[in-house]
């Protein structure tokens, strides 16, 4: 099965617009494997996007890994141009080739709640149990979690447009029901069994963690995956973050071989509070800070670069931080995107 799609872009000064589009790109570390003048191509985990100058506009084509792969680069496509290109209707955008099936987007699934525990007084783990999960083992350590905003109404799930947009239902006010998404890691699937888990952070207010406190055995969530993220390959490695990160750093580490060395720094608000025991190669050593007392970009400058081996630098936390690492790893180690992820997991103001 050929995931092929082509979408005709008209645009004025096609030539000129293709090239802003590649440098801002490139100043968010998005590099091309392909440019001409005429021409770029990007090699994504998704599939293969490739823009063609015509004599009226872009040719988009993208050769997807998969189904989903295709859908996942349709929709971003189609976002960017709507945001960036607002006078274009999105009645015209209008794909070519491969048609999936209308209705719920091909990697969305609907799971039952089968367990629900606490593996530490700070963290609630969640198993869920669906069909066709395996996708879910592949192309990303992460997922969308899909949750009504009014329990009180059915609930309504994403559907495809015909451009190839993901809709997503929004509230606008109280009778209305809304979708609330929330990015989470998938700590442990089996595929056999079509099912995994996944841990919530505890803490009153926010939208995942009060779902999470009163979710029942037997009830169903939507969700969509993978969303993102991958296992870090190199013979040292640095993870660093808060509890938000935990999840992914305790993956990470689980799943590295076993001659890994490097360091975990995990940052904790009230550290000695925490009971949590993380299955880690020999040659990690693991840093427990307290959020009041250890700085994270302190610390992980005073590690530097290691000497004589491929190294790895992994980040995920609160968007300052994030965004300050980003420029520590690029300016001052001079590592190059693929050495490199410092990824913003939440918001200072934010609610999760």
């Amino acid at each position: 099965m050929d995931y092929n799609s082509i979408l005709k872009l008209p645009l004025p000064h096609p030539i000129e617009t293709l090239k802003a589009q590649v440098e801002a790109l490139k100043a968010h570390e998005v590099i091309p494997a392909e440019y001409h003048e005429n021409l770029v191509r990007y090699d994504t985990d998704y599939g293969d996007l490739s823009i063609e100058v015509t004599n009226d506009g872009w040719s988009i084509k993208i050769i997807g890994t998969n189904e989903n792969g295709l859908e996942i680069l349709k929709n971003f496509i189609i976002e960017h141009i709507l945001e960036h290109y607002p006078n274009i209707p999105e009645e015209i955008l209008q794909w070519q080739g491969y048609e999936s099936d209308t209705g719920y987007p091909s990697n969305f699934r609907l799971v039952e709640i089968i367990e629900k525990k606490l593996i530490d007084p700070n963290m609630i783990r969640l198993t869920v149990k669906g069909n066709h999960l395996a996708s879910y083992a592949e192309n990303g350590l992460h997922f969308q979690l899909l949750i009504p905003s009014n329990e009180k109404l059915p609930a309504i799930w994403p559907t495809k447009k015909t451009s190839g947009k993901i809709h997503y239902p929004i509230a606008n006010n109280g009778n209305e029901q809304g979708l609330d998404r929330r990015v989470y890691t998938i700590r442990q699937i089996r595929v056999e069994q079509n099912e995994f888990d996944f841990d919530v952070l505890r803490h009153a207010g926010g939208i995942a963690s009060d779902w999470a406190e009163n979710v029942s055995i037997g009830d169903k969530i939507g969700i969509l995956g993978p969303s993102g993220g991958h296992y870090p390959e190199a013979n040292w490695l640095m993870l660093a973050g808060d509890e938000t990160a935990l999840p992914a750093i305790a993956r990470i580490l689980e799943n590295c071989p076993k001659d890994t060395t490097g360091e975990a720094i995990i940052s904790l608000k009230d550290v000695e509070k925490w009971t949590i025991q993380l299955n880690k190669p020999d040659g990690i050593n693991i840093q427990w800070l307290d959020h009041s007392k250890g700085n994270m970009i302190d610390t992980i400058k005073a590690l530097g670069m290691p000497e004589n081996q491929s190294a790895y630098f992994w980040f995920g936390g609160e968007s300052e931080t994030a965004a300050d690492l980003r420029k520590y790893f690029k300016h001052e180690l001079g590592l190059s995107s693929k050495q490199y992820y410092s990824s913003a997991y939440w918001l200072s103001t934010s609610n999760t």
